[in-house]
């Protein structure tokens, strides 16, 4: 499972802006994994004490892309996005609205797309991914952080989530 985000997929994402791919950082902050049974959270793909964060400090959006692989057996994954103005994910709190369906074997093989206004929540950003069972739940996410100010031009429909809290 790879994670490709292209000046394409960047046109589509935020049509009226030119050379969007431009004013856009990338963080992977889950590493494609192949072989991920043992139960747990981790945030940004590590446990709390050794996770990193994504510094959110110049951008206004983040568009965070999830892939997701072959699950086995009764493996779960829950994904989400925690926000929080110090740099230790225990301490963040959940984005309201900010949150993937819950992944098994009846929707896996699938690329999730969501969507949150960075500038209206704390600095540090982490995708907390909850994996419950003992089956196989391979995941993958990359974030986009922009600077456009504005949600992106795909249809409300496309995206798992888009949240914006001053709308």
């Amino acid at each position: 499972m790879i994670v490709f985000i292209t000046k394409t997929i960047l046109r589509r994402l935020f049509m009226s802006q030119d050379r969007a791919y431009e004013n856009c950082k990338f963080a992977s902050a889950i590493k494609p994994q192949t072989d991920i049974t043992t139960a747990g959270t981790t945030y940004n793909g590590a446990a709390a004490a050794s996770s990193t964060y994504i510094d959110t400090l110049g951008y206004d959006g983040a568009t965070i892309v999830l892939d997701t692989g072959t699950f086995g057996g009764n493996g779960t994954a829950t994904v989400s996005i925690v926000t929080g103005s110090t740099d230790d994910p225990a301490a963040a709190s959940a984005v309201s609205g900010a949150a993937f369906t819950a992944v098994d074997t009846s929707n896996d093989e699938t690329q999730y797309t969501g969507y949150v206004l960075t500038n209206e929540y704390d600095r540090y950003l982490w995708v907390k991914n909850v994996k419950g069972g003992t089956g196989n739940a391979p995941v993958a996410c990359t974030v986009v952080l922009d600077r456009f100010q504005k949600r992106p031009v795909l249809a409300q429909t496309s995206l798992s989530f888009c949240v914006d809290a001053s709308a």
